[in-house]
């Protein structure tokens, strides 16, 4: 008899367990979401050339062809200026009163396809009021070089010199057309961001 009643309690205590309600102390909310869309970016370029220069080779330290951010130029030691030089140029587009940041390549080379020279000290100067300052690498490895607020016009082109120096090659460094298209060469990579 003892038996029967315990396994009847056990089932019962089972059955209670089961059928008490849940109490769950529970809160919400709504979290709300926006976005501000911007005008796409869109870059074109017009190519940096330091036009035609005399050399006589060897070319070593001290050897140089300084273009600034409005096209002239200053040759030293082996190299003589002839003719003029052309500052590279990027043309920006977006929406007005958009502040941009720029980001530049340190350096570039000028390559025949075998023989190299390098160009650094790569220089950028914002339009209409815009700040200017040396390229010290892409975003994720360098710092905004200049900064402007864009407008149409007026306010909407970056320009770039930089130094050719002859210190600074491979191969046999002499007389040709070098360009940083030709194999071996390194274009200078220019990034336009919003701040």
């Amino acid at each position: 008899m003892f038996k029967k009643h315990k396994k009847l309690t056990l089932a019962l205590a089972a059955i209670g367990v089961v059928a008490l309600p849940l109490t769950v102390n529970a809160a919400s909310t709504t979290l709300n979401a926006t976005a501000t869309f911007l005008t796409a970016i869109t870059l074109t370029s017009t190519d940096m050339d330091f036009g035609t220069i005399e050399v006589t080779t060897p070319v070593g330290s001290g050897d140089t062809v300084v273009m600034d951010t409005a096209g002239a130029r200053t040759c030293n030691g082996q190299f003589t200026c002839t003719g003029n030089g052309t500052a590279g140029v990027v043309t920006v587009n977006t929406a007005s009163n958009n502040a941009l940041d720029v980001y530049c390549s340190a350096t570039a080379i000028l390559s025949d396809g075998t023989n190299t020279i390098q160009v650094n000290n790569i220089t950028v100067a914002a339009e209409f009021g815009g700040s200017s300052g040396t390229c010290d690498g892409v975003s994720g490895t360098g710092t905004a070089q200049a900064t402007m607020t864009y407008a149409s016009g007026s306010a909407d082109e970056f320009f770039f010199g930089g130094t050719i120096d002859g210190n600074i090659t491979t191969g046999t460094f002499g007389p040709g057309t070098y360009n940083t298209t030709n194999g071996g060469g390194s274009p200078i990579t220019v990034e336009v961001f919003y701040q």
